[in-house]
């Protein structure tokens, strides 16, 4: 199977009474193996149902999902789906088990019988590269909003999992903190071929993708480069979302005659254009 993950005609409702309320509306997608995804949309337009179709949480109510070759609708795949494919939910607590910091990241090698040597050296380096290592016998409830967010990403990326689904993951993090994180998920997709699913509100954050899906209502009205999204005036516009500041300093050495071309998108890329 070509994808990491495959979506074929993907309808899910949620049931409110005898009221059937539409999240996601016949959607057709492919994810490659290595591709690095951002995912944007108002709140509401089904974001974080996707998330939880791609991760066998929940079932689609029409169609079928595959994930990492396995469909999400059999029982008997729902484990290995899950061991494959690691989720970082929006809020934290839903996620943190553990008694300890140190405790909660080693909690899911533990399930796998992980050999207790490699167990600690993989949630020393987790809790070295996440800055959590001061913090390794603290108990989670004792942790900043922004530190219990680092802590279910730790959980997640101690399992080495083929592909990581970012659900607003930096959303409590100060930009420092945001940076950091997005550095180090941005490294595992290019240098380990770690398929990435980043779900942001920032399209600054979404720059950083090879490939951006919108979804509004439901439906998914674009799917392409940052680049192309970018030129997409009037959906950016529809969706309320600002030009970042180095793409608008872009545009205005553009409109000065200055040849910028419009695939400018890092700081990098920038200096290159103006000194060649």
């Amino acid at each position: 199977m070509r994808g990491i993950f495959i979506l074929h005609n993907v309808e899910y409702y949620y049931t409110r009474g005898s009221v059937k309320i539409p999240a996601l509306r016949g959607i057709d997608l492919t994810v490659d193996h290595g591709d690095f995804v951002a995912l944007m949309g108002s709140n509401g337009s089904g974001k974080t149902t996707l998330a939880y179709l791609l991760n066998a949480i929940l079932k689609p109510s029409r169609g079928r999902v595959f994930s990492c070759g396995c469909p999400t609708d059999e029982k008997d795949k729902i484990l290995e789906i899950r061991g494959r494919v690691g989720l970082v939910m929006q809020n934290p607590d839903s996620q943190i088990v553990g008694p300890t910091v140190e405790d909660d990241i080693a909690f899911g090698l533990e399930n796998l019988g992980v050999k207790r040597e490699k167990m600690i050296r993989i949630v020393t380096e987790v809790m070295d590269r996440l800055h959590l290592s001061h913090l390794a016998g603290r108990e989670p409830h004792l942790l900043s909003q922004g530190e219990k967010q680092r802590l279910a990403l730790a959980g997640v990326l101690a399992m080495e999992p083929q592909a990581i689904i970012s659900d607003e993951a930096t959303s409590y993090l100060d930009p420092a903190g945001r940076r950091d994180v997005l550095d180090y998920l941005v490294g595992l997709n290019r240098e380990k071929g770690v398929t990435l699913i980043h779900i942001t509100h920032k399209l600054e954050e979404a720059l950083l993708a090879k490939r951006v899906l919108v979804l509004r209502e439901g439906n998914l009205i674009f799917d392409g480069s940052p680049g192309k999204l970018l030129r997409e005036e009037a959906l950016l516009r529809d969706m309320g979302w600002s030009l970042p500041p180095l793409i608008r300093l872009a545009k205005l050495l553009r409109e000065k005659g200055i040849p910028v071309p419009p695939t400018v998108l890092s700081p990098k890329e920038l200096v290159e254009a103006i000194c060649p």
